[in-house]
């Protein structure tokens, strides 16, 4: 069990108490080393492909396999001319893990299905030694947050473990064309945590029932047998030795930092009856964006708050142009039966 938890010479240092033949043991473990906070640009890929469902309409069950995207629609408040409008509803691509109503829009082509995203938690924690998937970025709470993907690499932490204040975080996926937005995260506050075995150090940071909802915390019903539990994020199996991750809480419109707030490229529901496909970024159009990256990550390093703020702009003017508004908040349907 854990018995301590404490920073020692910048090491995150674990005091592990076992009992051997009735006597306490303890053992000291570094479990990873905090890199200095600094601001970067980020262009964060993960898998954009959709679900493959049956029939044109039905129930999609919380997932516990490899993540795909949703093509969404729930209510949400958007951005439009420098004014907050509230309670729209709002279609947009995103991560959504938890269960879905959904309907055919789209024989052909993409999206073919539209999701309505509701939540059950009823839903088992673990299914054949995998636990439910998690939702990460998350963007159904008072503002977007960031937790754990891609912040470990062979059990060390990665930059994306150390972001600083005013950190551009460009969510999407590789596409033909280039790169598919689907979120813009700007990163405000953090808080460090030990994933798997104390989901409450993030009491009083993230929305109540946050943990439950994105799977911190059950990592002890993952049999390391089956691999990941988290299919291309960090991986969740029980160990003696706790990981330190990073949860972020994203810039909103009301508390901007640097004049910059995350957001969701998105459009008006009764606009869109047969969907639309996610803004697309390229080299082109910004030198450190690689058209061909499908997994890991790139940065651009070490920015200032300035050029955080111009290539902010930058994105959310090519959003617009291509005829999107900016959702920064969206609510799903709690706890009733579908």
């Amino acid at each position: 069990m854990v018995h301590g938890f404490s920073i020692v010479n910048n090491r995150y240092t674990i005091t592990m108490k076992q009992e051997k033949n009735g006597k306490d043991i303890h053992n000291t473990a570094n479990v990873g080393s905090p890199s200095v906070l600094c601001r970067h640009v980020v262009q964060f890929p993960h898998p954009g492909t959709e679900y493959s469902l049956r029939g044109d309409e039905g129930k999609k069950g919380w997932n516990y396999g490899d993540h795909h995207r949703k093509f969404m629609q729930a209510s949400g408040h958007y951005v439009e001319d420098g004014h907050l409008v509230r309670r729209q509803e709002l279609m947009f691509w995103g991560e959504w893990e938890p269960q879905s109503r959904y309907k055919l829009i789209n024989d052909n082509g993409s999206p073919r299905y539209l999701h309505l995203p509701y939540l059950d938690l009823d839903a088992p924690k673990a299914v054949g030694g995998k636990v439910r998937q998690n939702t990460d970025p998350y963007v159904f709470a008072d503002a977007f947050y960031y937790r754990c993907c891609k912040q470990m690499r062979s059990s060390h932490p990665t930059q994306l473990a150390a972001l600083d204040k005013g950190s551009l975080i460009l969510f999407g996926s590789h596409v033909d064309k280039g790169f598919a937005l689907d979120t813009v995260f700007v990163v405000d506050e953090s808080r460090q945590y030990r994933d798997v075995l104390t989901p409450e150090e993030l009491d009083g940071f993230v929305p109540d029932g946050y943990a439950e909802m994105v799977s911190i915390g059950y990592g002890e019903y993952t049999d390391p047998s089956k691999g990941s539990a988290c299919g291309g994020c960090a991986t969740v199996i029980p160990t003696a030795e706790p990981r330190i991750f990073r949860c972020y809480r994203g810039a909103t419109f009301e508390n901007r930092v640097g004049g910059m707030y995350s957001f969701v490229p998105c459009r008006l529901a009764n606009d869109n009856p047969h969907g639309f496909e996610r803004p697309v970024i390229t080299h082109a159009d910004f030198d450190f964006i690689s058209d061909n990256l499908s997994q890991s990550y790139k940065l651009k390093g070490d920015v200032s708050m300035g050029e955080a703020y111009a290539i902010w702009t930058k994105v959310r003017d090519i959003c617009h142009k291509d005829g999107f508004i900016d959702g920064v908040r969206f609510y799903f349907t709690e706890n009733r039966k579908h």
